[in-house]
């Protein structure tokens, strides 16, 4: 069993407000209070990491840095869960802004 399966459904709307964040253009202090709270019910949710880092992407306002620091950080903190897996996903979005800018 998950040590988390509890807290999975008090994460769930705070999920949508790291989304959400992000669709509203909210600053990024803003989506890292989000994240936190989020983190302080569940610390390891796969899609919530995934939202942030969306959020710390560079077409979202945010840069290639700040992507790849967010993902090895926690990747490191969260060893054993699928977090770790946002640290290829950094990798697939670079690669993949990077082959647009060249096709222009």
């Amino acid at each position: 069993m998950w040590p988390f399966k509890k807290s999975q459904a008090k994460a769930a709307p705070e999920h949508y407000l790291v989304i959400l964040g992000r669709a509203r253009e909210l600053a990024t202090e803003e989506s890292w209070r989000r994240f936190n709270a989020l983190t302080e019910i569940n610390p390891h949710p796969l899609f919530g990491h995934e939202q942030m880092q969306d959020n710390l992407m560079k077409k979202w306002g945010g840069s290639n840095e700040e992507m790849f620091e967010f993902a090895r950080t926690r990747a490191a903190a969260c060893p054993g869960t699928h977090v770790p897996l946002i640290v290829v996903r950094a990798h697939l979005e670079y690669a993949h802004a990077r082959a647009h800018r060249e096709d222009e």
